[in-house]
């Protein structure tokens, strides 16, 4: 992070005349505050006046560039005290984009600068829907900048100047939509509408509104940063409800330097806590953004600014009095709960209000649900004393301790009764909770007695020296609990299920299986006082068989997994309801269960109904909420939602509620690796996948199986960053720890196998990737039905394969077979596009164009249905762009590969095979249109981005652009042309058989440049082989076979060699196809 440069307070007088609307009146006013600035703070203005940068505030497109770096500016959006935010658009891209930079006249001093880098680097550590994210950062012409996604819609500022005259008690989400629509130029907005946003009445809207909000501040502050500037006209509404905090310009970061002293007021005044308005306690805090944040609620509510008075100074003393007029007087649609929440967050002792914006969210959430709220209001007592504090006169006047004795009196008498009314309700639920505790108490001695036990017999002197293994005295114990404690049922259950549970992270899930059963066996055979009070043990139950349903999944039992998740859901249904943490569980199990059956968009909305169930009960343990977003989250990357995935990852691991070496940590720091690796991000993804392996090793070991996902994860960042080899060693780690345990299914051992197929087939080791692809689909015939979605997904990896090691034929059956089992379970989902667009490419390598036509039209069709799937459409649009290459039909071609590298950019950022690749095809249809520069331009960037992505060994689809690239050269420099189809010849030779279709196109190429440099016996050495190979394939008399001969006669020609010329002289013309089909019988029809 940037250090800011030392204070200066004749600065910061300057930049508060310059946000003034009248720069005279506020300069006569800071002279009077501050004389000894004066003559400073006059001759700064006049300079800048002298400049012409006074004359008016900057507006339109006046003193600024039409063009900065790539972007185009179109029109003004808006201006702030430092900063202008204009539209532009990206060229290249044909993105809009907001385009911030400093106002002219700011560029005259230094910390203007560093305001500008500081707002930058705030914004770029904040991850979060309701914060609008940077794309890029620049500076054009001594102008710094900053590009923004362009998101449309309006401030709340706008929103209620539009609704001023009207009665918010009358008011509904439908007034909300008709505010937004009325101003709105078009929808560029891509987010689903909130659910439910505008069905409701103002106050409901309003509370909505709040929550998103405080939801994106909340997430700044855990991430250290202070916006310090909460009000309406930085907080924009989109049309379909979504909510963004804007201007992060003020905003303050742990750690950071002050620009501003405390002297200072920061932020806008009729929002600023009655702290601020004091020099000597101006302490940035959370607390005064959850004040600002009630400000803005009550104004919402009311359609009118709490404290606004008719001068600065009345407005002042509005704030520090603290007086409210009644939010529910002026807005009969506000319940009791909801004007609690907004007093606690305006109390006028910070100490009073919300410690967090958590807290304030948390009781927003339960205004919105009905529940009962956390937050207390100022009692009486207090009130009373406060009104005392702010008009000792009064209370002078009235014999102070007489006057005060009294009023305590009073207030004590009222508070003693309500404290009577409360106690009396309280006890019954007391004796309640000391009977269950009792009993809780005895279970917890009975299993502390029974463990003591247990281990005092492994020590030495009970042991006899020797050491016992873990599995030991798990058997120990086991035989232990049925034989002690026969008799006591909820006792053994809990030892039971820890058992399992023990068993499980060992690796021995058949054993843990047992456990579970044993452990509800114990729960069902309780007697007695027990029996009557079964409800104690019902969430106990509840747990065990959710536990044993992911033990079913994880070994493949899947019908097993739906009969047992059908039957608890109706258990769960009757003993809960379905609107508690105990549900979303079960809705998380449900989900996982869809999830590996290729279910996805089921899986996804079980997984966030389970998120929004668990996040809401105020009961659920910090584990569940953290587990609930991490399977959402992973979810959200098997689908390559890439951003969304890593915005709730981020907030599992900015969270202090679990420990960062608990297990379900370590599972999102690698999932985290993983989402940075494929937005291109390696050198983040490298470091979190450190983090992820260095804790598993050292929680688990080396040889455990979360040590061997955390090797899984750190392998996928190697590959992906280029690094394919060690990659490849690391599943081989992988592979050897899978084959010892049994917790690995048999989903899961057909999963690493095809990765490490993928991997080898990266590399150009096609033998070996077939031979990992054919024991994945042996690993998933063993283990389930025939047709398992990942069975079509693996025919279609082999398939790949197989085309490139050149059999095609092979292959297209292959990729029909894949193509038929995703089309039966997965029918117009991404996953059928995909399916179809590789079996496109792979008739496009049998020349099988018809079919390659239809299917990826097919493809097409379905990808340009998923809007959340722009990756998919970018591959399925390179290979559309492939067969109008094929086709001749260059300029469709370079409309498709434009189209897919948007798409494809949308994702990451950085490199990646596929956009090599599709630059790879722009380079093709620029030459086709004749544009042998252009075409050279695109090559020279696909064949970079190839080698930064792995240089030793070269990444093998590198061979594709040098092969076209040094063709198309050939005839105009030969000898740059014979050093790139050397390159491509050596690749080809690492990977491809002599008589591989595309080696022997490099080669021929090659020879021809060879011939334009008279290299005469590397350009014989290389058509004799090529002759060689084709012998073994095709007859003599073939057209092939003759065009070869022809090749090898004119060489010996022009290298004065007649007598070996005359050996390859064409042959006799084979016989046309028709004369031969008149001598053929008719086939029976």
């Amino acid at each position: 992070m940037s250090q800011d440069p030392p204070y200066d307070p004749v600065e910061e007088l300057v930049f508060q005349c310059l946000d003034s609307d009248a720069p005279q009146k506020t300069l006569d006013k800071l002279a009077r505050q501050y004389p000894e600035h004066e003559a400073e703070l006059r001759g700064a203005l006049e300079q800048l006046r002298c400049q012409g940068l006074l004359t008016q505030r900057p507006s339109g497109m006046g003193q600024i560039p039409e063009q900065l770096g790539p972007f185009r500016l179109l029109r003004e959006l808006g201006s702030g005290g430092m900063g202008v935010v204009y539209l532009a658009e990206e060229e290249g891209l044909g993105r809009r984009v907001a385009l911030k930079l400093i106002r002219p006249e700011h560029l005259f001093f230094p910390g203007s600068r560093e305001r500008f880098q500081r707002e930058i680097e705030t914004v770029a550590r904040l991850h979060h829907p309701g914060i609008v994210p940077i794309y890029s950062v620049g500076e054009e012409q001594g102008m710094p900048f900053f590009a923004m996604e362009y998101v449309e819609g309006r401030s709340l500022a706008e929103i209620l100047l539009a609704l001023r005259d009207q009665d918010p008690s009358k008011l509904s989400g439908e007034d909300l939509r008709k505010a937004l629509l009325a101003h709105r130029e078009r929808d560029e907005s891509t987010g689903t509408t909130t659910p439910g946003l505008f069905d409701g009445n103002w106050a409901e809207l309003c509370t909505q509104l709040a929550i998103q909000i405080a939801d994106a501040l909340a997430h700044a502050h855990a991430r250290g940063v202070l916006h310090r500037d909460i009000k309406p006209s930085n907080i924009l509404v989109t049309a379909d409800g979504r909510v963004h905090l804007l201007d992060f310009g003020l905003a303050r970061t742990e750690g950071s330097q002050q620009l501003t002293q405390t002297t200072m007021q920061v932020g806008s005044l009729p929002y600023l806590p009655p702290e601020h308005l004091e020099e000597s306690t101006r302490i940035p805090s959370e607390r005064q953004d959850i004040y600002s944040l009630g400000v803005t609620l009550y104004e919402l509510l009311a359609l009118k600014c709490p404290f606004l008075g008719s001068t600065p100074e009345a407005t002042r003393q509005r704030i520090r009095e603290g007086r409210l007029p009644s939010l529910r007087t002026r807005n009969s649609q506000v319940s009791w709960e909801l004007e609690t929440v907004c007093l606690v967050a305006l109390a006028d002792i910070p100490e009073r209000r919300y410690p967090s914006a958590i807290a304030l969210l948390r009781d927003l959430a339960n205004v919105r649900d009905r529940r009962s709220i956390e937050a207390k209001r100022t009692s009486i007592w207090i009130r009373g004393l406060r009104w005392l504090q702010r008009h000792p006169k009064l209370s002078a006047a009235a014999s102070s301790s007489a006057a005060l004795l009294l009023i305590a009196a009073v207030f004590f008498g009222i508070h003693q009764g309500k404290a009577r009314q409360q106690a009396e309700a309280l006890r019954t639920q007391a004796d309640s909770a000391r009977i269950e505790a009792e009993q809780r108490a005895t279970e917890a001695s009975a299993v502390t007695d029974f463990l003591v036990d247990l281990f005092q017999h492994a020590s030495p002197e009970k042991s006899l020296g020797s050491k016992l293994p873990v599995q030991t005295l798990l058997e120990q114990g086991a035989k232990r609990i049925s034989s002690e404690l026969g008799e006591q049922h909820s006792v053994r259950a809990r030892l039971l299920g820890t058992f399992a549970r023990v068993y499980s992270w060992l690796g021995e899930a058949e054993r843990s299986m047992g456990f579970y059963s044993e452990a509800l066996a114990a729960l069902d055979a309780e007697q007695g006082p027990e029996k009557a009070n079964k409800a104690k043990n019902l969430k106990e139950r509840f747990s065990l068989r959710i536990e044993r349903i992911f033990e079913y999944i994880n070994l493949g039992r899947y019908k097993v997994a739906r009969r047992e998740l059908k039957s608890l859901r109706e258990f769960g249904q009757s003993k809960f309801g379905q609107q508690n943490r105990h549900w979303g569980r079960l809705l998380r199990a449900q989900g996982t269960l869809e999830q590996q059956l290729g279910h996805y968009d089921e899986a996804t909305t079980f997984f966030t109904r389970s998120l929004e169930l668990i996040t809401k009960d105020a009961q659920s343990t910090p584990k569940e909420r953290f587990q609930a977003r991490l399977m959402l989250a992973v979810h959200y990357r098997m689908q390559h939602h890439y951003r969304d995935s890593q915005r709730l990852l981020a907030d599992c691991l900015d969270t202090k509620e679990l420990p960062h070496k608990h297990p379900s940590y370590l599972v999102a720091l690698r999932y985290s690796a993983e989402n940075h690796a494929s937005l291109g991000e390696y050198e983040a993804a490298r470091k979190r996948s450190k983090q992820a392996v260095a804790g598993s090793k050292q929680v688990f070991g080396d040889r455990h199986p979360s040590t061997a996902q955390a090797l899984r994860s750190a392998a996928f960042v190697l590959r992906e960053s280029g690094d394919t080899e060690a990659a490849i060693e690391l599943l081989q780690q992988v592979e050897q720890i899978a084959q010892e345990f049994a917790v690995f299914s048999p989903l899961y051992q057909s999963k690493l196998l095809d990765e490490l197929g993928r991997s080898y087939h990266m590399m150009g080791r096609f033998a070996e990737a077939k031979a990992k692809f054919e024991a994945a689909r042996a690993s998933l015939d063993a283990g389930f039905e025939k047709g398992h979605i990942l069975s079509g997904y693996v025919n279609l990896h082999l398939a790949e394969t197989l085309s490139s090691m050149g059999q095609a034929q092979e292959a297209s059956k292959l990729a029909q077979a894949g193509v038929a089992i995703v089309e039966k379970r997965a029918e117009g989902s991404r996953f059928h596009a995909q399916a179809l667009g590789t079996l496109a490419w792979i008739a496009t390598q049998i020349q099988d164009m018809p079919t390659a036509r239809h299917r990826i039209e097919q493809a097409l069709s379905i990808a340009r249905r998923q809007p959340n799937a722009p990756w998919v459409l970018g591959r399925t649009l390179m290979f559309r762009a492939l067969i109008h290459n094929l086709d001749g039909e260059a300029q469709l071609a370079e409309a498709c590969a434009k189209e897919a590298l948007k798409r494809y950019q949308r994702v990451r950022s950085g490199q990646h095979p596929a956009i090599a690749m599709t630059l790879y095809h722009l380079g093709w249809a620029r030459l086709t249109q004749g544009d042998l520069p252009g075409a050279e331009q695109y090559w020279s960037q696909s064949v970079a981005m190839y080698r930064q992505l792995s240089s030793d060994p070269p990444f093998p689809d590198i061979a594709w652009p040098l092969n076209h690239w040094g063709y198309a050269i050939t005839k105009v420099r030969p000898k740059e042309a014979a050093r790139l189809l050397e390159e491509c010849a050596a690749i080809q030779k690492r990977i491809l058989p002599p008589d591989a279709h595309w080696r022997m196109i490099c080669e021929l190429n090659l020879a021809l440049s060879y011939l334009r440099l008279r290299r005469w016996k590397e350009a014989e050495e290389l058509m004799l082989g090529i002759h060689r190979s084709l012998r073994k394939r095709y007859p003599e008399n073939s057209r092939i076979m003759q065009a070869s001969r022809s090749r090898l006669h004119q060489l010996y020609s022009r290298m004065g060699k007649p007598e070996k010329a005359a050996g390859y002289a064409p042959k006799t013309k084979v016989p046309k196809a028709k004369a031969l089909k008149k001598k053929a019988p008719k086939k029976k029809r």
